[in-house]
């Protein structure tokens, strides 16, 4: 299952449009979060699986970063010379291709046709650009580093305690964990 989701541009990026294959592994398991939330029953079990994934989602798009390897596909109408990649940790390049005004694809080469330095890459075009990559901390939860998972943990709690609230969105509500997410953002987008 694929997401279009558009990280929080913190630079120029006309025209990006980013899809990102879904983990299917959960950040926080059914057990963790309903113990983290202190639920003691399985009625809401799909209920917590769902706000796990919610604050997964907002967390990965707040500090753009992926969390658990995802593949992303990231499509530009037309670049500079050094593109920010909108996911972080990168973890390895499947493809960088140009895109012409008639849709021709045309595959760049590592080292010759692109670089890749601090999660940005270097081109020598100003055509549309698709590059798909894998980015994350690496395959299980256990790999992220621990403030981000506590932040998500801490968002999921404030959600199932104010579920009924009407008036708190989640950004007053993930204010705290900001604080834990801040040193994680990835700015070079």
């Amino acid at each position: 299952m694929s997401l279009s989701l558009k990280p929080i541009a913190r630079a120029n990026n006309t025209g990006l449009n980013v899809t990102m294959a879904l983990s299917a592994t959960p950040m926080l398991t059914t057990v963790e979060a309903k113990a983290l939330a202190k639920i003691d029953f399985s009625d809401h079990d799909t209920f917590v699986d769902a706000l796990v994934t919610a604050a997964t989602l907002w967390v990965q798009k707040k500090i753009n970063r992926a969390l658990i390897n995802q593949t992303v596909i990231a499509e530009w109408d037309s670049v500079d010379e050094w593109v920010p990649l909108p996911y972080a940790p990168i973890v390895s390049i499947t493809s960088i291709k140009t895109i012409d005004n008639e849709a021709t694809e045309t595959v760049l080469v590592a080292n010759t046709g692109y670089f890749l330095r601090n999660n940005k890459i270097k081109v020598a075009t100003h055509l549309g650009l698709r590059a798909t990559y894998v980015a994350g901390y690496g395959a299980a939860s256990t790999n992220v580093p621990g403030p981000i998972k506590e932040a998500i943990g801490r968002i999921v709690i404030n959600l199932y305690d104010r579920r009924d609230d009407e008036i708190e969105g989640i950004d007053q509500v993930a204010f705290n964990s900001m604080v834990l997410l801040e040193p994680y953002i990835n700015e070079s987008i």
